[in-house]
């Protein structure tokens, strides 16, 4: 249950980010306080923009992992 929620947190940042509107899509300053970036945060620092994409997508594919096995799907 604890990765499902993980993927909605995620799911909502990004559909947040994907709005077309740029005056009604995320700014930079919201998108690092949004809860799911908050909770990759949590478990190291993170110096770089490239040290970020590798963390964001490697605990993201954690979870996926996580959750598929929960669910019993490949």
């Amino acid at each position: 249950m604890k990765s499902f929620v993980f993927f909605l947190a995620a799911k909502n940042l990004i559909d947040h980010l994907l709005v077309v509107d740029r005056h009604k899509r995320l700014r930079a300053e919201e998108i690092l306080v949004h809860p799911w970036i908050l909770t990759i945060g949590q478990s190291k620092s993170i110096r770089n923009t490239e040290e970020l994409k590798t963390t964001l997508r490697s605990k993201y594919e954690a979870k996926i992992k996580e959750y598929a096995m929960e669910n019993n799907t490949p």
